[in-house]
C-alpha cells in the first residue's frame, strides 16, 4: 500500500512539474511576442519622429546663406573711421541749420549737474 501511495505522489508532483513547466514556457511565449510587438511600435514612433525632426531641419538649413558671406579685406581700411562714425561727428559748418547736431560727447566727458544752492550750506 505504502508504495502504491508514494508512486502516486510521484506521478502527482511530477504531473503539477511538468503543467507548471507548460505553464512558464507559455507566459514566456507570450511575453517574447509582446515584447517583438512592443520593440516594433517603439521603432515606429522613434522612425516617425526623427522624420519629423528632419523635416523641420530641412526647413532650417534654407536661410543659412548669410554666413556663408565673403568680405574683401582691406587692410588700409582697418584704422579708419566708419561713415556711420562720420556722419555722427560732422562739424556744422551753417549756425542756422538745426538739422545737423552738435558732436556726440564721450558719458565721461559731459558736464555734471552741480549741488542745488539750498545744498550747498549743508555738510552730511
Amino acid at each position: 500500500y505504502r508504495q502504491e501511495k508514494l508512486s502516486e505522489e510521484m506521478a502527482m508532483k511530477t504531473a503539477e512539474e511538468t503543467e507548471k513547466l507548460q505553464a512558464k514556457q507559455e507566459s514566456m511565449q507570450q511575453a517574447a511576442t509582446l515584447l517583438k510587438y512592443f520593440r516594433y511600435e517603439d521603432r515606429r514612433f522613434t522612425d516617425r519622429l526623427k522624420a519629423r525632426k528632419q523635416l523641420k531641419d530641412r526647413g532650417k538649413e534654407e536661410p543659412r546663406v548669410k554666413s556663408c558671406v565673403e568680405a574683401r579685406r582691406d587692410p588700409s581700411r582697418l584704422l579708419q573711421p566708419t561713415l556711420g562714425w562720420l556722419y555722427h561727428t560732422r562739424k556744422c559748418e551753417d549756425p542756422d541749420s538745426p538739422t545737423i547736431s552738435a558732436p556726440q560727447l564721450h558719458i565721461q566727458h559731459l558736464r555734471k549737474l552741480g549741488k542745488p544752492a539750498w545744498r550747498k550750506g549743508l555738510t552730511s
